[in-house]
């Protein structure tokens, strides 16, 4: 470790090498080390989940990541595994939005949301759920951030039923703020979908 002053003149440490030399880490892997990373999943270990809707509804998502006021977060991953799709123009949309669109008439995700990469570390600050049977509020200002569709039969067909979003340009999801996906066909779909992002503090950022 070495000291140094940053910009406002405050003492900070600095990780170096035997040789004075600089480590850098990628700042997702520092976050992992600072517990700032969460993931969460529909579908258990190998059992699908019924995605039950047959028609698109912007106000029934089947899944949403709820970020409050305070809070920033930073979506890095998130993928679809479709297991069962009898129908065509099986469809998986990806958006995010300018304010929480709240619970409407939703599940909890009690199993498999939330949950800390370094288990045991601190909770997180949003808010997951899924299946919305009833209206969430709608989305302000929404913005599709991922989308993919195909076109074919299931799996015996096609075997392109995955879809998985990475970027390297991550949006900045200033809370109130949410994370919203659609998975839907014209035949009813069962599968899995699993999301990781990051958690800051407002403050610790701007």
């Amino acid at each position: 470790m070495a000291d140094f002053k940053n910009p406002s003149g405050a003492v900070v440490s600095a990780n170096v090498n035997k040789l004075g030399q600089q480590i850098y880490m990628p700042w997702l892997k520092q976050a992992e080390l600072e517990g700032r990373v969460y993931s969460a999943s529909i579908g258990t270990d190998v059992v699908p989940i019924d995605f039950v809707v047959t028609t698109y509804d912007e106000d029934r998502p089947q899944f949403a990541l709820l970020v409050p006021d305070g809070i920033i977060a930073i979506p890095v991953f998130f993928n679809t595994a479709i297991q069962v799709a009898p129908g065509i123009n099986n469809a998986t949309l990806l958006q995010i939005c300018g304010n929480d669109i709240g619970n409407g008439t939703s599940t909890g995700m009690t199993t498999e949301g939330n949950v800390n990469g370094a288990f045991g570390g601190q909770s997180s600050n949003c808010t997951v759920r899924q299946l919305y049977t009833g209206d969430a509020v709608a989305a302000v200002n929404p913005i599709v951030i991922g989308q993919r569709v195909n076109a074919f039969l299931d799996a015996t067909t096609s075997p392109e039923l995955y879809y998985t979003w990475e970027e390297d340009e991550l949006p900045l999801m200033v809370g109130p703020a949410s994370l919203f996906a659609h998975v839907v066909a014209g035949t009813k779909q069962e599968g899995f979908l699993a999301i990781k992002w990051v958690e800051y503090l407002a403050s610790e950022l701007r």
